[in-house]
């Protein structure tokens, strides 16, 4: 999530801010000297941190002498700030728990709030993200009390970041929105433009990109109108990110200058860090190593200067993934090893976990094997304790990855089989977050779609009022006539043309269906899983385990595939490897392939619609094959055509169309010709580009026997 939370470690300090030295000199004079105390102690909270514990104590000592319960929680809660700030996080934990106790029951309802706000934030550092939310929600209760709506706003901001960063996407919203609420009615514009901000971000996590979009833009108006320049530049960094996330990187590039340019001009060394990490990102994925370096190192000094450890620790691995991308393993680990000291020092156990599994795999690469081991224990024991699958998935791999390289099989398994359960919960986890991208774009386009119903009945309505009032004025009946012809017309034109984009929408939509059935078909599901299962029940757990990889693999390539236009050619090989490889263990003996690939083919950078082949090439396995007495063969042949063209080609020797048909399985063919014709025909429709698929006797190709499947794609 780029949005922030907004936590106010010292949201008393205003209280405490103009307090002068000479208010030591009123010591001697005061009866009770805990209040000093703690004013002394809130004022030197910033700037000498250790002071300020020293004056806490001195409160502490004297409350409790003086029975001053009140004093005594604010003495605590200043303990507590020390703690925060020398990164003793547990026993800040301690301090403000403690604050809170004893100031429960009074009406201090602002030392209630601040603690409350500071223990929330303590948890979601910690992780502890239910304990955050309660915690917040006390704060804001004792805001209410305290009539601070605009306190109130802040906390609904942290309550949303805490739900968004566990992808309680639904719960953040709503926060995010309350808090806008209460800023709308405040006219506070500066945080109007910050919780759109947020929402933005919300809308970004969960890939509703136009949405995002038009936040974002919402509040970058507001930030014009109140000369908000840091502000815009920030807004400006995340739009640039949703254009990263398009893969639109010259776009991202382009906004991400303009917000460099501004944080330059205000002089915002955090920002100008900030962005250019971004930057840095933005050239990785161009494979620009060198300007990502170099970005990435200009990020590294002005972190070092201002003493972020947060950023210093995100500049150490960035720099360290390039070096890896690079094979300079020793450069790698030099930086991961940076980034997890910074880690420790933040007190990140999950960021000090992801920088201990960079290093082990790293030092498996150099076959240094006991400290890849001692770094994935640490990793397994922080995963499991955070609950996390993210990082438990790639640690039980290695670990897997470990026990082979020292030829312990049984262990190797053990890792194995955790690593696919995990990688198969994430799957799943990412599979249901698609579900609901898809449910709130529906419900988003529903929703637009009305307001559009709605516009138009109103304009329609007020053109009547103006015809009738024309009408009673001058009584032109031929000139209310021609009008009123004139709207029917239009009227019917436009109902004709949306009716007409209806239906194509909808047979698109079939069409993808249709495709989404033929590549997940269930008998071949439940028969791949029977042939993985017989190698479980026969005792061949290393067999079974990798042909349940490529199932798995097949299933995830086959439904991301889906949501695409177009994949590259290396994606779609990799995908009709595993489907052949998957069909070759159930019919060993019915069938044989091979995939042959023209040399000048950059199947790296050449896209193609996903899955195209595939109906083609399992009618061949289900019927081509089935009255030969000869072994089966299919040949897949990628080879260029022309300047602008590649050529697909599927052969199989089995019995050809005629025989096909005489055996009742013309429908089969006719059914996965028919998919494809569909789908070439929506694709040249879409794209302008000339697209071509046929299918014939193998005879008329090359004299034997079987059926050709030849696609004539566009070099793209």
């Amino acid at each position: 999530m780029r949005f922030t939370i907004l936590i106010l470690i010292f949201l008393g300090l205003n209280a405490w801010s103009s307090v002068p030295d000479s208010l030591l000199a009123l010591l001697p004079k005061s009866q009770f000297k805990a209040p000093i105390y703690n004013e002394l102690a809130m004022f030197f909270t910033d700037s000498l941190p250790q002071k300020s514990y020293q004056y806490a104590q001195l409160a502490v000592q004297h409350a409790t002498k003086d029975r001053q319960n009140n004093e005594l929680g604010k003495a605590h809660f200043a303990m507590g700030n020390y703690y925060y700030n020398t990164n003793h996080y547990d026993s800040a934990v301690w301090a403000y728990s403690r604050s809170v106790q004893l100031l429960k029951g009074s009406e201090d309802y602002a030392s209630l709030s601040n603690a409350h706000s500071n223990l929330g934030a303590l948890y979601y550092y910690k992780g502890a993200l239910k304990d955050a939310v309660h915690h917040f929600l006390e704060a804001a209760k004792y805001e209410k009390l305290n009539n601070k709506p605009e306190e109130i706003a802040v906390i609904y901001n942290n309550i949303a970041a805490v739900y968004g960063s566990t992808g309680q996407y639904a719960e953040a919203i709503q926060y995010n929105e309350k808090s806008l609420a209460i800023k709308i009615e405040l006219r506070n514009f500066k945080g109007i433009a910050n919780s759109l901000n947020n929402l933005a971000s919300i809308y970004e996590d969960i890939a509703d990109y136009q949405r995002s979009i038009d936040y974002y833009f919402k509040a970058l108006r507001y930030t014009d109108s109140i000369q908000d320049f840091n502000l815009k530049a920030t807004i400006l960094n995340n739009i640039a990110g949703v254009y990263k996330n398009w893969k639109q990187y010259d776009k991202a590039l382009e906004l991400y200058q303009q917000a460099y340019e501004i944080k330059a001009k205000t002089n915002q060394e955090s920002g100008l860090a900030n962005i250019s990490n971004n930057i840095g990102l933005v050239y990785a994925h161009k494979n620009d190593f060198t300007k990502a370096l170099e970005y990435y190192q200009t990020a590294e000094q002005l972190y070092q200067k201002l003493g972020d450890k947060d950023g210093l620790a995100a500049s150490y691995n960035n720099l360290g993934s390039i070096f890896e991308k690079e094979l300079d393993y020793k450069q790698a680990l030099s930086y991961y090893e940076k980034a997890y000291q910074q880690s420790i020092e933040i007190g990140n156990p999950k960021a000090k976990a992801k920088e201990a599994l960079n290093m082990a795999r790293l030092l498996l690469i150099q076959n240094q094997n006991n400290k890849a081991e001692t770094y994935l224990n640490e990793v397994l024991k922080t995963a499991l304790e955070l609950n996390n699958h993210d990082l438990l998935a790639p640690a039980y791999g290695l670990m897997s990855d470990l026990y082979t390289k020292q030829q312990n099989p049984a262990l190797a398994l053990k890792y194995f089989k955790l690593h696919t359960a995990y990688k198969d919960s994430i799957f799943n986890k990412e599979q249901h977050k698609t579900i609901q991208e898809l449910n709130i774009k529906y419900n988003s386009e529903k929703q637009l779609q009305q307001i559009h119903d709605m516009e138009q009945l109103q304009a329609i309505n007020r053109r009547e009022i103006e015809i009738q009032q024309l009408k009673l004025r001058q009584n032109w009946f031929w000139i209310l006539g021609l009008i009123f012809t004139g709207f029917v017309s239009i009227g019917f034109l436009v109902f004709s043309y949306r009716q007409k984009s209806l239906k194509s929408k909808h047979k698109e939509l079939q069409l993808e269906q249709k495709l989404l059935r033929s590549q997940m078909n269930p008998h071949f599901i439940s028969n791949a899983l029977n042939s993985i299962q017989q190698f479980v029940l026969s005792n061949q757990p290393l067999e079974a385990a990798r042909y349940l990889s490529k199932f798995t693999a097949l299933m995830r390539n086959t439904i991301e595939n889906s949501r695409n236009e177009d994949v590259s050619l290396e994606l779609e090989l990799t995908t009709l490897r595993h489907y052949l490889e998957l069909q070759h263990l159930r019919f060993k003996t019915k069938f044989s392939y091979q995939i042959d690939i023209d040399s000048d083919l950059d199947i790296d950078a050449i896209l193609i619609p996903p899955m195209l082949t595939q109906p083609i090439i399992e009618n061949a396995i289900q019927h081509a094959f089935n009255h030969i007495d000869y072994p089966g063969q299919i040949d897949i042949r990628f080879s260029t055509k022309d300047k602008t063209h590649f050529q697909v080609l599927i052969l199989d020797n089995g019995q050809g169309i005629v025989a096909n048909q005489s055996q009742s399985n013309g429908k089969h063919i006719s059914y996965a010709t028919t998919i494809i014709e569909e789908r070439m025909a929506n694709l040249k429709r879409q794209t302008k580009l000339k697209y071509e698929f046929k299918i014939f006797d193998r005879n008329q190709y090359d004299g034997q026997n079987g059926i050709v499947g030849q696609f004539l794609l566009p070099l793209r």
